[in-house]
């Protein structure tokens, strides 16, 4: 199964920053042509198999606090890749645990 397609990420991008990883967001995949029957869009987070889908988006429902490899791949009904995506680098924060509160002001470090 030779199949020419290309697969990108649509979003996120490179290096984007998820305020809030305990929210969620949604990985939506450039392929082309679009997915033939049988076969699959997984996405891996750090190396290991998120989900997959029928469509060209998964949603991520939280993802921990600090910096995560993501890539996209086409797979067959064996499981097998097709194609892969390149790896992207996404950054998630969480939330203070303080509700409403402010965060501190920064105060300058004295230069040495």
């Amino acid at each position: 199964e030779a199949d020419d397609y290309q697969l990108s990420f649509n979003s996120p991008t490179n290096n984007t920053v998820i305020a809030n990883g305990l929210v969620g967001f949604v990985v939506q995949a450039n392929i082309d042509p679009a997915l033939k029957q049988g076969h699959l869009l997984q996405l891996s987070i750090n190396g290991d198999i998120h989900s997959k889908a029928a469509t060209n988006q998964i949603i991520v429902n939280s993802i921990d606090r600090g910096e995560h490899m993501l890539k996209l791949a086409i797979i067959n009904h064996r499981g097998d890749t097709i194609t892969s995506s390149d790896t992207i680098n996404i950054v998630a924060r969480r939330p203070s645990s303080q509700v409403g509160s402010n965060p501190p002001p920064r105060v300058p470090r004295p230069r040495n």
